[in-house]
């Protein structure tokens, strides 16, 4: 548990840790019915990088979740390789960027499995015509 809560404190993670703590603030908010889960969807349309058909904070909590796990197993792995300083730090500088990477691929391929559409299909976003209250996606 010290080794975990120490990773969980320390770069890389802790960027992730601290996204991961405003996250989980948001949903216990709505769960105590203070906020609603569509909160910032007039503020972001995240269509552009293909997380678009859930509500924004779904999307950004999939992938803040997805990268500070990603970036909590690449510290541990760094920090057991016992690699020289000179080696270890590049590599613990470009895990937050790799991280990120593997939240928003991650959560891209959920969303689409979500929506039913094909995860790497050119032209699969939403279509007005999909049903009622597709065009609200």
């Amino acid at each position: 548990m010290g080794e975990l809560l120490a990773v969980a404190a320390g770069f890389p993670a802790v960027v992730f840790s601290a996204a991961l703590g405003v996250a989980a603030g948001f949903w216990l908010l709505v769960l105590l019915g203070r906020a609603e889960p569509s909160a910032f969807d007039g503020d972001m349309d995240l269509r552009a990088v293909g997380l678009g058909g859930v509500s924004a904070a779904v999307a950004v909590s999939l992938v803040t979740v997805v990268a500070w796990v990603a970036s909590m197993v690449g510290s541990v792995a760094l920090g057991r390789l016992g690699l020289a300083v000179t080696a270890q730090i590049p590599l613990e500088a470009l895990l937050p960027v790799g991280s990120l990477g593997a939240g928003w691929w991650v959560a891209r391929r959920v969303i689409r499995a979500a929506d039913g559409r094909a995860p790497d299909e050119p032209g699969n976003g939403p279509c007005p015509t999909d049903g009622p209250g597709a065009a609200d996606r």
